[in-house]
C-alpha cells in the first residue's frame, strides 16, 4: 500500500494505493472505492442492530427489554458498521433491544416476542465474530 504525503487542507482527504485480491476480475482498472477505517477498537464496545436506533428531536435510544417491558435508554452513537451501531450509555452487552414497532413503545409497554422473529441483544463488540 501506498499513502500520498500530500493532503487536500479543503476536504481533508489524501490519496492511497492498495492491493486488491481480484481474481473473479470484478473490479476494472482505474476505479475508485470509498472505505472507511477503524481508528480505535474498544474490547468492552456495546454494539445494537441498527434497526433498533430511535432518535427522535435530538435524542437517541434504544428500547431495551427487561421483565418482559419496554426500558428506553438514551445512548450516544459511536462506531457504525453495515448492520451495526456501537452505543454508549446505561446499556450493558445482553439485554434484548427492540428492533420494530419502537414508534408504539413508551417506558413500561408490555412487549410480545412474536414467535420467529429474530432475537437481537445488544452485544459486546468482543463476542461478535
Amino acid at each position: 500500500m501506498r499513502i500520498s504525503p500530500s493532503i487536500d487542507p479543503v476536504s481533508r482527504t489524501f490519496a492511497i494505493e492498495a492491493i486488491v485480491a481480484n481474481a473473479e476480475h470484478r473490479l476494472k482498472h482505474g476505479a475508485f472505492a470509498k472505505a472507511s477505517i477503524i481508528t480505535r477498537a474498544e474490547s468492552q464496545a456495546v454494539t445494537v442492530p441498527l434497526e433498533a436506533i430511535v432518535s427522535f428531536a435530538g435524542v437517541t435510544k434504544v428500547f431495551a427489554v427487561q421483565s418482559g417491558k419496554a426500558q428506553s435508554v438514551e445512548v450516544a452513537i459511536g462506531v457504525q458498521g453495515k448492520e451495526w451501531v456501537e452505543v454508549i450509555g446505561k446499556i450493558q452487552g445482553g439485554i434484548p433491544v427492540v428492533t420494530s414497532g419502537q414508534s408504539q413503545l413508551a417506558d413500561g409497554t408490555l412487549v410480545q416476542v412474536k414467535e420467529g422473529a429474530k432475537q437481537a441483544a445488544a452485544a459486546p463488540t468482543a463476542e461478535k465474530k
